[in-house]
C-alpha cells in the first residue's frame, strides 16, 4: 500500500474505532478486502494485495488507540452477489468497520450499496467504472485511483493532440 493508501487507512481506523467504542461494538478494529483471488484480476489484486494490507497494519503497529486491527480476506470470485453477500455478513455478523478494496468494478458496486445501506466506509483503489465516481457515489465510499472516462479521455486526447 502507498503512502495515501497508508494515510487513508490509518484515518478510517481512527474514526471507526472511536464510532465502535461509543457504540459498544467489539473491541478489535475489523477491516476488510473483497479481492478476486481466483478469477481474471487475481494477478493484480489477489495474494499480492492481502499481503499489503497486513503488512501496512503491520506497518501501523498492529492497533489503533490501543485496540487490535484485524484484517479478513475473501475472494469475491469476480461476482457482485458473491461480493454482496460477504459484505452484508461481515458487516452484520462479524462487524466489519470498514472495507478498504474491493477488487473489480461490478463487485464494487454491489459492495457500495451494502456499505451505504449500513453506514459502514468502502474505499476503492482497484475498480475504474466511472459509475463509482459518478452516480453511484455514496457518502460512505472513496475512489481514489482512476476511472474508465479518465483512461479513455486523456489517451485519446494524446493520440489525436499527436496526430
Amino acid at each position: 500500500m502507498g503512502g495515501c493508501v497508508a494515510a487513508c487507512l490509518a484515518a478510517v481506523l481512527v474514526s471507526t474505532a472511536i464510532s465502535s467504542v461509543a457504540a459498544g461494538e467489539p473491541e478489535r478494529v475489523r477491516i476488510g478486502l473483497i479481492l478476486d483471488m481466483s478469477s481474471i484480476y487475481a494477478d493484480i489484486t489477489g495474494e499480492a494485495s492481502a499481503t499489503a494490507a497486513r503488512m501496512a497494519v503491520e506497518d501501523f503497529g498492529g492497533k489503533v488507540l490501543g485496540r487490535p486491527i484485524q484484517v479478513l480476506i475473501a475472494d469475491h470470485q469476480n461476482k457482485a452477489d458473491i461480493a454482496a453477500a460477504i459484505a452484508t455478513k461481515w458487516f452484520d455478523e462479524q462487524h466489519v468497520d470498514a472495507l478498504m478494496e474491493v477488487a473489480a468494478s461490478s463487485p464494487a458496486l454491489a459492495v457500495m450499496n451494502v456499505a451505504q445501506q449500513r453506514n459502514r466506509i468502502v474505499m476503492l483503489g482497484g475498480p475504474g467504472a466511472s459509475s463509482i465516481t459518478n452516480e453511484a457515489c455514496t457518502a460512505v465510499s472513496v475512489h481514489y485511483a482512476f476511472n474508465t472516462y479518465a483512461l479513455a479521455h486523456t489517451t485519446g486526447l494524446a493520440v489525436v493532440k499527436q496526430g
